[in-house]
């Protein structure tokens, strides 16, 4: 599907970059690959089965999207991409990598306003039931931001959506998505309110360990090109910009992947 065509270009861009962010740091961070799917009965959506890893000893180079389409493209209805449970991630755990791209949009008056929004997904024929080694945990709460443009525009920009069967884009008119995905509404907070939450919880450090390894590969890989991740926006659409979110994603699956790997070691020799 097109983007709206009163879609700021840079807001449509910020959203596929941070959303190639999210999945380079995702897929490393929990190594699961999708081994099989079946309708859900009774009622709409998938099950889906998945292989988690347990070691980074090994790695096959695959990718969870290899038997999958494009993330741009339609879905066949069937064929859905599962982004694991954690559809709060972005909002999460990716806080210090969203909070500098859309202060750039906002220091540039594209947005004026960003707001998290908690939200109870449809059950429509793309839900996505999750499923951790064959037992569903059926969960239409989602979270996402919404944000505001200067001529008073709103538009959901969502990071995990194909979680839910979302594929088409990830920054979708505020009312489009209302009205395709959305069945209620639940909360409507501050940007980073979700962050200040999570960051408190002690259950969660592991998780923000390995988001902290994303962080320092993105603020290297800043420092390494004497820009700041918003200016990444500014190159346009073009080459520069496409080899920059490249070797971006590159850099967080390999810090990632590395970050866990030192960790393992660590807490073998001290066995």
């Amino acid at each position: 599907m097109a983007d709206s065509p009163n879609l700021p270009p840079a807001l449509s861009q910020a959203g596929y970059f941070l959303q190639a962010i999210f999945y380079a740091w995702r897929e490393v961070a929990l190594r699961w690959k999708l081994r099989s799917y079946n309708h859900h009965e009774p009622g709409p959506g998938i099950n889906v089965s998945i292989d988690t890893r347990s070691t980074y000893g090994q790695d096959d180079g695959g990718s969870i999207f290899d038997d999958f389409p494009n993330l741009q493209g339609p879905s066949p209805v069937g064929k859905i991409v599962l982004a694991y449970y954690g559809c709060g991630d972005a909002l999460c755990f990716m806080y210090h990598v969203v909070k500098p791209v859309f202060d750039a949009l906002l220091s540039d008056r594209i947005i004026t306003k960003v707001e998290e929004v908690r939200v109870e997904i449809k059950l429509t024929k793309k839900f996505v039931f999750a499923v951790s080694e064959g037992a569903p945990h059926g969960q239409a709460a989602h979270a996402l931001y919404r944000v505001e443009t200067l001529s008073g525009e709103q538009y959901a920009v969502d990071l995990s959506g194909p979680q839910y069967g979302i594929l088409d884009r990830p920054v979708v008119p505020w009312t489009e998505y209302r009205d395709g995905y959305v069945e209620k509404v639940l909360a409507i907070v501050d940007f980073g309110q979700h962050f200040a939450q999570t960051s408190s919880m002690q259950a969660h450090e592991p998780t923000f360990v390995m988001a902290r390894d994303m962080d320092e590969a993105i603020q290297h890989w800043c420092e390494s090109k004497k820009l700041k991740l918003g200016d990444v926006l500014m190159m346009g659409g073009g080459r520069e910009f496409e080899h920059a979110q490249a070797e971006i994603c590159h850099a967080v699956s390999e810090s990632v992947r590395e970050g866990a790997r030192k960790r393992m070691a660590e807490e073998a020799d001290d066995e």
